[in-house]
């Protein structure tokens, strides 16, 4: 069992282990030691001691919280031993080859002239300073204030490079010893110089002070007002989110109790069965498929207004990814097995004989459907044409008013109606038989022709697009009369083709001649 110490450094409170704290201080000690003479010494130190922290704060995680000794010693190894430097020296090509060309966007605030974007995309691109400036200023003027746009935006967004750690990121060079005293000694430098040079520049620096003061109150002031911003978006997506997912639990609750409420009294689940739907697991696939995304508009608005908002840990959100993704797939497959028990289209045809003599003017006449059948009128489910209704009886069966009608003159002097059913299936046979289940009963005698303005079909036969055609031919010189009902049951094309107008067919004496074309018997 090993002695853990706790340490502060830079601020950061680690525990480690007393044979790593020996390592550890013992390297400092000598690191000190080393720079104890040099001009800016305490500064280097400070900075060899927020890299130091920075690399401990990488080796750790959740399972390893205890600094060890393998940890200094990998830490040691990236910085490297005061020993193996000269400060004067130039470095050797072994050491440049150690270099890692990685580097990180920063704003360069010492050599800013409003902002230091440009200076430090200078260091991340490679490009001398004047082009970027000479970009951003085009963009300025000849693309709609653009550039101003981008500029503001890398202000707010990219940070300013103060620590000689960061300064080292931001030119791509290896944060160890040697780099870290060149680069505090060449700030001592750059001090000297401008001390020496204050005269000669005290102009441009007013200049440089005074325009990067209006920039910096200006992004200050869009700063805060970004800042407003976005914790409203985050307040309008936990509203949001929680708006979404109470709308999905009062809807599964709906479902699961509305076949059990007296004021219903029907079971329709037992109806969506019918129809090949199965209701319960279609809500339960729905209610993820709207709640989980919902879930994550709380807990990014969660995350947007409280930085210490941390959400859940990663098992959660397997499950939810399972549940959202495996409602899609569910609901997926759902709808191409739909789409595939409406692929073929049949139709299914038959001849009605209307049976009057050469004297007899035929009175045509169109049922109302809620004198023919007796149904629930509290309930009504509506799927484009087709209705499903419920009898007094609480059994389910389809209903549509999707009845088209024609007249013309019928070729072989014989009255009658040609009927014409369709409905679609996943096959021909079963398309066909549902098109035959179709009920529709048309009631003629020597006078009166009674046509439904709707027809019927057992529930079992799902909606697949059931529909109806009826096309009245009549012999030349046969005498007939339409009301108003059956007037609009006609279908636009069919009214055109007849060649009579609205006020001369209705309630008139109608017959086709030998021509086959229409006339009225009894028009003024």
């Amino acid at each position: 069992m090993n002695k853990t110490v706790s340490i502060n450094l830079s601020n950061f409170h680690f525990f480690i282990d007393e044979e790593a704290y020996k390592r550890l201080k013992s390297y400092l000690d000598r690191i000190k030691a080393s720079f104890a003479k040099e001009q800016g010494g305490d500064e280097i130190l400070q900075d060899i001691e927020s890299r130091l922290a920075e690399l401990f704060n990488e080796h750790l995680n959740d399972k390893a919280q205890v600094i060890t000794l393998k940890e200094v010693n990998d830490v040691i190894a990236i910085m490297g031993e005061p020993q193996e430097f000269e400060i004067d020296e130039e470095p050797t090509d072994e050491k440049q080859s150690k270099r890692v060309d990685h580097k990180k966007l920063y704003r360069d605030g010492e050599n800013e002239y409003i902002g230091g974007v440009c200076a430090g995309l200078q260091h991340y691109l490679g490009i001398d300073v004047v082009w970027i400036r000479l970009i951003f200023l085009l963009a300025l003027i000849f693309g709609s204030g653009v550039g101003f746009m981008i500029y503001i935006i890398l202000w707010i967004v990219v940070p300013e490079a103060k620590t000689t750690t960061q300064k080292l990121d931001m030119m791509g060079k290896p944060i160890n010893l040697d780099n870290i005293e060149k680069k505090v000694k060449e700030g001592f430098e750059e001090v000297e110089k401008k001390v020496k040079n204050i005269d000669v520049k005290e102009v441009e620096n007013v200049i440089k002070h005074n325009s990067s003061k209006f920039f910096k109150v200006l992004v200050s002031a869009l700063s805060k007002i970004a800042q407003v911003f976005v914790k409203f978006i985050g307040v309008i997506l936990i509203i949001t989110g929680a708006s979404g997912i109470a709308a999905a639990c009062i809807g599964l609750f709906t479902w699961s109790i509305i076949d059990q409420m007296d004021t219903i009294g029907f079971d329709l689940t037992q109806i969506f069965n019918q129809l090949g739907y199965q209701l319960a697991w279609i809500s339960i696939a729905v209610f993820f498929l709207i709640s989980v995304p919902m879930y994550y508009f709380i807990h990014f608005g969660m995350r947007i207004l409280s930085s210490r908002f941390k959400g859940h840990k990663l098992l959660v959100h397997i499950v939810l990814a399972v549940l959202f993704f495996g409602s899609v797939l569910f609901l997926s497959l759902l709808g191409i097995k739909e789409v595939q028990e409406q692929k073929t289209l049949a139709e299914v045809s038959s001849v009605e004989l209307l049976q009057t003599q050469a004297t007899d003017t035929i009175s045509f006449e169109m049922l109302n459907n809620h004198k023919s059948l007796d149904w629930d009128e509290d309930f009504d489910l509506n799927f484009d044409d087709v209705e499903i209704r419920i009898d007094k009886d609480k059994n389910g069966f389809l209903f549509s008013e999707e009845v088209k009608l024609t007249f013309g003159a019928a070729r072989n002097n014989q009255n009658q109606i040609n009927i014409v059913k369709t409905a679609r299936g996943k096959n021909k046979a079963l398309a066909e038989k549902r098109a035959e289940n179709i009920d529709y009963q048309i009631e003629s005698n020597s006078s009166i022709t009674v046509i439904p303005s709707f027809f019927t079909s057992p529930i079992e036969n799902k909606i697949r697009g059931q529909k109806l055609k009826l096309g009245v031919q009549l012999a030349p010189n046969t005498f007939f009369k339409i009301n108003q009902r059956v007037y609009n049951q006609i279908t636009y094309q069919n009214r055109r083709k007849l060649g009579l107008t609205r006020d001369e067919m209705i309630n008139h004496t109608l017959f086709f001649n030998d021509a086959y074309e229409l006339e009225c018997a009894d028009c003024n």
